[in-house]
């Protein structure tokens, strides 16, 4: 599902203008960046928990190639809630 078909979803399930709705999102995704990169945790009820992870430096070694280093980096962490985990699976 692409953001505009999400978009148009939520419009038709909300009773909102496309527009709304699209301005909604932005500032959701915008919302959830800015704290996520601050270090805070964002926990959405029913979908789950956003979070930043730290990666650890590693050394890459095959015997095709010389060893390679793969810099610590900042990942996004998601972590699905219970309610979404027991809707899967049913």
């Amino acid at each position: 599902m692409t953001n505009k078909e999400l978009e148009q979803q939520i419009a038709k399930a909300t009773g909102r203008e496309i527009r709304d709705v699209k301005e909604i999102m932005d500032a959701f995704v915008s919302l959830v960046t800015h704290h996520v990169k601050n270090d805070d945790k964002v926990s959405v009820g029913g979908l789950g928990i956003f979070s930043k992870v730290e990666t650890k430096e590693k050394m890459l070694t095959n015997g095709f190639c010389k060893n390679k280093v793969i810099p610590a980096r900042r990942k996004v962490k998601f972590t699905a809630s219970k309610q979404m985990k027991d809707t899967l699976q049913a």
